[in-house]
């Protein structure tokens, strides 16, 4: 069964601009019947969780954008930024680990980075360390192996979680992760 953008928005409990940016990372897909007007296969959508999570454990999430290419490859060799979720486990990692402002490295690691695009949970590793190209730059890359069994089960795939507003990169920790629990997270 195909639903309208309006049906499926409403099915999510989410934006346009959400919806949008759903599409554009490939975590949903849209058949274009012609202008802008799209539906969405209700089983391409159903694999999203609706019931936000309640994790414990401390983690830095990420949140993701559309691909886009780069002009030459980066440091790490990385020839696009943002998120396709099409792409294989290694180029998410690739896109995972890379330049985040992380306000104290030491305090970020040992525990999950999370992927997020519009509020669901599109990757989670293990954060191993961070690390910067250069002495002069505050942009730093994570060194990401697999994600634990617990860290795993605390933030899985397509998992609703609920992030507010705020920067795109943020740890989620004690005083963030018991607002979540309580549910007074501002949305």
């Amino acid at each position: 069964m195909f639903l309208s953008a309006a049906a499926t928005r409403a099915k999510l409990g989410i934006s346009p601009q959400s919806l949008t940016k759903l599409t554009e990372c490939n975590v949903v897909s849209a058949v274009q019947l012609g202008g802008s007007q799209s539906l969405y296969d209700e089983g391409n959508v159903s694999h999203l969780s609706l019931e936000p999570l309640r994790p414990r454990l401390e983690a830095f999430a990420v949140r993701f954008a559309a691909p886009r290419e780069l002009e030459e490859p980066d440091e790490l060799g990385r020839k696009f930024i943002g998120w396709d979720d099409a792409w294989d486990a290694k180029t998410k990692q690739l896109a995972a680990c890379a330049w985040w402002q992380v306000g104290a490295p030491q305090e970020q690691v040992n525990r999950p980075l999370v992927a997020v695009v519009s509020d669901w949970i599109v990757g989670v590793w293990h954060i191993e360390r961070w690390n910067r190209i250069d002495d002069g730059d505050a942009e730093q890359y994570a060194t990401l192996t697999e994600a634990t069994d617990e860290e795993k089960a605390q933030y899985p795939l397509y998992g609703l979680l609920r992030l507010g507003g705020g920067p795109k990169q943020r740890p989620l920790d004690r005083k963030f992760l018991a607002a979540l629990r309580t549910e007074q997270v501002r949305l």
